[in-house]
């Protein structure tokens, strides 16, 4: 089935590039040093804010999203094991049919 994606408003677009924009001139005009202080004093004010159990329920949240992850990326690997097994064992019993299949019709061909 094709996913659809929703077609965004222009004046949507038109922001994203902006915003993209704007960080890049940030970027140029400002340290990284003064950057850095400045998404520490955000750090701050969200944990004045929520208390430090938000950052901990993200880190909690974080790491489940991983785990998650990881087992899916695990299944697949073992979907995948299995189907080389099974491909594999076709292969065989193909090979068997095959060459019976090739000596009885050189038999007959004599």
């Amino acid at each position: 089935m094709r996913e659809t994606r929703k077609k965004l408003p222009q004046a949507q677009v038109a922001a994203a590039v902006n915003g993209r924009i704007g960080g890049r001139r940030r970027a140029e005009l400002h340290s990284a040093e003064e950057r850095s202080n400045w998404a520490r004093l955000g750090g701050l004010l969200i944990r004045e804010k929520f208390g430090p159990d938000h950052f901990r329920k993200l880190r909690a949240e974080r790491s489940f999203r991983d785990a998650l992850r990881r087992s899916a990326q695990r299944a697949s690997a073992e979907r995948l094991k299995k189907f080389e097994r099974l491909i594999a064992e076709a292969s065989r019993v193909l090979e068997q049919e095959f060459g019976k299949l090739s000596a009885a019709t050189e038999l007959s061909e004599q």
